[in-house]
This record gives C-alpha cells, structure tokens and sequence, in this order.
C-alpha cells in the first residue's frame, strides 16, 4: 500500500493500481462490504463508514483522490475510444486482445535480446513535404491513442507506455513500394530500425493513403521488405487456405488505421508464436497473402469490396 500511495503522490499510478487504491486488493471487496452495510440497521450503517474513514491515514485519503481522477480520466477515454469503433470493429479488438502477443513483445524487451529494448512498434514512411501529411499523421495517432485506450483492463500497462510509430521521412519520388523496401531493407543492414520494432514489414503514406480521408475507412499501406533466403534452407509450408490469392498477394496492403492497434500489430506478433497460437483465435495465419485473403472479404457501406483489411473478425 505505502508503494501505491508514493505512486500517487508522484502522479504516475497506472489504471490498475488506481482500481486497488479505489476498490481495496481483496477481489469482491467493495461488493461485500456493501452487503454487510445492507443488513446493518441505518444507525450502525452510519456508525460503520465512520469508523473505515477514521481509519483512513491522510495518506490513503489523499491517494484515494488522485486515483479516483486517474480512473476518470481513464473512463472519459474509454467511451471516446468507443465512439469511433463500429461494432465490427469492437469485435475485431476483442478478438485481438484474445492473442498473447503482449506477453511476447514484452518477454522480447526483457529476456531475449538482453537489453532494454524501450519503445517497439512499427516504422512508418512518409513525405515530409506534402502538405496534407501532418493532419493524417495526427489522425493516425489519435486511432492509435483510441486504440490504447479502448480496453483499459486488457492493455497492460507497459504496452500502453511503450507502443510507438517510428516516422521516417523519405522524399516524394522514392515513396513507392520498391524504393521503399530498398530503404528498408538498407535500414536494417545499417542497424537503423530500433531492436523493437517489426523487422519485416513497414506501413507508408502516399498519395492514394491521403485521398482515403475523404472516405468511411482511411487506410494507410502495409508491405514487406524482400527477404533474402537460402536456396538451401526449407521454408515454411504455407497454411492451407480456401483463397485463390492471386498475384496481388505480394502486393502492398491497405490497413484500416483505426486497427494498427491493436489488431494489426497483434496479428504481426503472432506471426512469432508457435503452434495453434499462431492462429487461434482465428481460422487461418497472418502471412501477407492471407491478409490479402481477408481483405478480399471486405465490403463498404454499398457492399463493394473496398480491400481494406480487416474485414468482419468472422472472415480472419
């Protein structure tokens, strides 16, 4: 308790360790007291929260009230989070949030590179010097910010501190999907991208990625860097699938910026885990040309396909 309160005092309790400052460390605490106080007679109720008050130091009560204000602030960001979600998207969230991709990331950080790793997330190119960048940068983060936010009990609270999008800036003309997996690319070989970031795909901003703004769904595009293999080492058999992907599988990705976090990069982590948690809770992987696959499946409001993923959760 003495940790909580010097927490609070310093202004950075987590939503958590406001909720046991708040609701007491004994699971079902609150609600039992509260049948307690309901047989007591209106005298020894009274008689009852004077005594717990009293036996409140000044520091509880103190600590108390900042963590009641940690958790408003949280409940006021919550519903904003929501009102930006259709319900598709809601259930896409909650299916994500069903994949140990947090515990992942963050033993990554902890255990097997053997440094601190701080920030991990995604890289994202962009051109610096269209005008219309900055507004949708800022659009992007606040999906981002919406999507940290909109399940306060399943983000923890070291994902919510450490997720970012790494913005690196390119020039108009090489703002094109084989440029920039050069770039990228060349950004690895030159130890560039931060060891916590993914190292195999990149989202960018072109033209057509700032056009979508006008639309129901902005998107930003998602690619892959060409990895180079050995002629002599087997690669991994491909999942079997009901989709004739067809050339477009290679291809770039739209991804609705709502779901960069945390559907997509859920759906990237899982590409690093093994067995059935590849996959589950879902029908099929997260390889590139399964995503295109899902996006297949994606319709807009006049039931054409739009090609953005994600499509319904029920379609993945």
């Amino acid at each position: 308790m003495a940790e909580l309160i010097t927490k609070a005092m310093n202004g950075s309790l987590t939503y958590k360790e406001a909720h046991f400052l708040t609701a007491g460390v004994v699971d079902e605490q609150p609600g039992q007291l509260l049948r307690d106080a309901a047989c007591l007679n209106p005298g020894n109720r009274d008689l009852m929260a004077r005594a717990m008050a009293a036996a409140r130091t000044e520091d509880v009560k103190a600590a108390r009230v900042i963590a009641q204000r940690v958790q408003q602030q949280w409940m006021a960001a919550e519903p904003a989070a929501a009102e930006t979600l259709s319900d598709e998207d809601a259930r896409n969230i909650k299916f994500a949030m069903r994949v140990p991709w947090q515990e992942r990331v963050l033993a990554m950080s902890s255990n097997e590179m053997g440094v601190d790793m701080g920030r991990f997330g995604l890289v994202v190119f962009y051109n610096p010097r269209d005008a219309h960048v900055p507004d949708f940068k800022m659009e992007i983060e606040t999906a981002v910010h919406h999507g940290l936010h909109y399940s306060p009990r399943r983000v923890k609270e070291e994902t919510l501190n450490r997720f970012t999008l790494h913005w690196v800036a390119v020039s108009g003309d090489n703002l094109n999907p084989n440029a920039l997996r050069n770039r990228f690319s060349t950004m690895l070989q030159n130890h560039e991208i931060p060891l916590g970031f993914r190292q195999y795909v990149f989202l960018y901003v072109d033209e057509e990625a700032l056009r979508s703004r006008e639309t129901a769904r902005p998107y930003i595009w998602l690619a892959e860097p060409e990895l180079e293999t050995d002629p002599g080492t087997k690669s991994e058999s491909k999942p079997e699938h009901d989709y004739d992907t067809g050339p477009e599988a290679c291809q770039p990705l739209k991804v609705d910026i709502k779901h960069i976090f945390p559907t997509f990069f859920a759906r990237l982590v899982q590409r690093d885990l093994k067995g059935e948690a590849k996959r589950k809770p879902y029908r099929h992987t997260s390889e590139l040309s399964m995503l295109h696959a899902a996006a297949r499946l994606s319709r807009d409001a006049q039931w054409e396909r739009d090609w953005i993923w994600p499509p319904p959760a029920r379609f993945m």
